[in-house]
C-alpha cells in the first residue's frame, strides 16, 4: 500500500546543541515559544544557516509564532544559499505546494536535486517521489528506486518505505515481496510506525512472509496505539472478521469509531455498514448511510462500493 511521502525534517532540534553545546529533553521542553523563536533568530544572524532553516520551519508551521509562509520562504532561500541543504529541501517544499513562493515544479526538481547531491536525504526521497508521479520530469520508476534506495541507505527511513512499496508493485524494480518485507522491518524497527503498517499488512495478506494473522493484529495494535487511524481501521477489521483475534463487534466499532474521528475514511465506511447492520452498535440505517456516504465521499472506493450494494 502506497504511503505519502513525507517532505519537511520538522522535528525542532535541541535548542543548545543549535549554539554548540549538549541538551536533554527535558532542557528542550523547558524553552518557551519565544526563547525558542529568539534563540533560533540569534543564532541565524550570527550565521548558523541551519538554524535559519529551524527558524523557517516555525514560521511554515505556524509553531510559537504567526504562520508565515513568505516568511518561511525567504528562510529557506538564505539558509540554502549559504550551504544549509536541508534549507534547500524545504524550499523545493514551498514551490511544490506554492506556499510563499510562485508554485513550479522545476524549481522544486533543481532544488531537491541540489538537496540529494548535497547528501540531505530527505531531499533524495522527495526527489523521487517527483520522478515516481512525473511531476515536473519525465515519469521514471528506476530513477525513482534508485533515488529511493539513495535514501534508505542513507538513513531516511521513509526513504526505505517508499523502496518497499516500489518493490511490493514491481516498479522500477523486479517485484519481491521479501524485499519489501525486509524494508519494511528495518523502519519498523527504527520506530518509524509506517513500517510496521505495511509489515502487518503482509503478514495479512502472506506475500513475502509466511501469512500470520496473530502478528499482523500485534503490529496494527502497535501502529493503532501510536495514534495511526490507518492501523486501526485493519485492527478494527480483523475483530469484525475474527482473524489473528477473538471476534469482537464491539471492538471493531470501537476501532472504526477512531480512526473515522481521526478522518481515515475507510474507518468511517466500516462503521457505516457496522452502524446500517446493528453490529456492534445500535442499528441506525440512517447513520450508517451517512457515514458510508461521508467515506465515499472522502475518496473511499470500498464505501462507494457498499453503497451501491445497498441501494442494489
Amino acid at each position: 500500500m502506497a504511503i505519502k511521502n513525507q517532505y519537511f525534517m520538522l522535528s525542532i532540534a535541541c535548542v543548545l546543541f543549535i549554539l554548540g553545546g549538549a541538551c536533554s529533553d527535558a532542557s528542550q521542553s523547558s524553552v518557551n515559544g519565544k526563547a525558542l523563536r529568539y534563540l533560533y533568530t540569534k543564532a541565524c544572524d550570527d550565521g548558523k544557516m541551519s538554524s535559519c532553516t529551524e527558524l523557517g520551519s516555525l514560521y511554515n508551521n505556524g509553531a510559537s509564532v504567526e504562520q508565515d509562509y513568505v516568511k518561511a520562504a525567504n528562510l529557506f532561500i538564505h539558509s540554502c544559499e549559504g550551504g544549509d541543504m536541508a534549507g534547500c529541501t524545504n524550499l523545493g517544499v514551498l514551490y511544490e505546494r506554492g506556499n510563499g513562493v510562485k508554485q513550479n515544479y522545476i524549481k522544486t526538481v533543481e532544488l531537491y536535486s541540489q538537496a540529494c547531491e548535497g547528501e540531505e536525504m530527505t531531499g533524495c526521497n522527495n526527489l523521487g517521489f517527483l520522478y515516481k508521479k512525473g511531476v515536473g520530469v519525465v515519469q521514471d520508476y528506476v530513477k525513482a528506486a534508485d533515488l529511493y534506495t539513495q535514501a534508505c541507505d542513507g538513513g531516511y527511513l521513509l526513504g526505505c518505505i517508499s523502496l518497499g512499496v516500489m518493490y511490493e508493485n514491481g516498479n522500477g524494480v523486479e517485484q519481491d515481496y521479501v524485499k519489501a518485507s525486509s524494508l519494511y522491518v528495518k523502519v519498523c524497527e527504527g520506530e518509524n510506525i509506517w513500517g510496521c503498517y505495511n509489515l502487518g499488512f503482509l503478514y495479512e495478506t502472506g506475500n513475502g512472509v509466511a501469512q500470520d494473522y496473530i502478528k499482523a493484529a500485534n503490529l496494527y495494535t502497535q501502529v493503532c496505539e501510536s495514534e495511526n487511524a490507518w492501523g486501526c481501521t485493519r485492527l478494527g477489521v480483523l475483530y469484525k472478521d475474527g482473524t489473528g483475534v477473538t471476534q469482537s463487534y464491539d471492538k471493531a466499532a470501537n476501532l472504526f469509531t477512531q480512526a473515522c474521528d481521526d478522518m481515515h475514511m475507510l474507518g468511517c465506511s466500516h462503521l457505516g455498514v457496522l452502524t446500517f447492520l446493528g453490529k456492534g452498535v445500535a442499528q441506525d440505517k440512517e447513520i450508517g448511510r451517512a457515514l458510508l456516504n461521508q467515506g465515499c465521499n472522502g475518496s473511499d472506493q470500498w464505501g462507494c462500493d457498499k453503497l451501491e450494494e445497498l441501494d442494489g
